[in-house]
């Protein structure tokens, strides 16, 4: 609170909390937007979940690489893993699988009349 005035209000409990919380309402509208405008990228969203519990994770060790960003490059197998899931999202994004329009659905006939 030496720094700025509004500072003082934070605790660590407080920002782990606001961190949790914009996580998933980002994790939410960017679902929203995947099913917008390319359903099969639906697929990709068990990925960036893992993305963003292997960051936190990394966040809490001490002296973290997520605390110090220019030093995300030490985390090799990290950063393999969100390569594969930036290649498998563009895979995603060029492919069309019909089977995952049946989501975009307004109702579900299963029996023919």
């Amino acid at each position: 609170s030496l720094y700025r005035s509004s500072f003082r209000y934070y605790t660590e409990q407080n920002l782990l909390v606001l961190s949790v919380f914009y996580a998933i309402a980002s994790s939410i509208f960017g679902v929203v937007f995947l099913v917008k405008y390319k359903i099969e990228l639906i697929l990709t969203a068990p990925l960036i979940a893992g993305i963003y519990a292997w960051y936190f994770y990394i966040g809490l060790k001490p002296d973290s690489a997520a605390q110090h960003p220019e030093l995300m490059y030490k985390e090799k197998s990290f950063i393999t893993f969100t390569v594969i899931t930036v290649v498998f999202a563009l895979f995603c994004f060029f492919s069309n699988i019909p089977q995952l329009q049946l989501l975009l659905m307004k109702s579900f006939e299963f029996y023919p009349r």
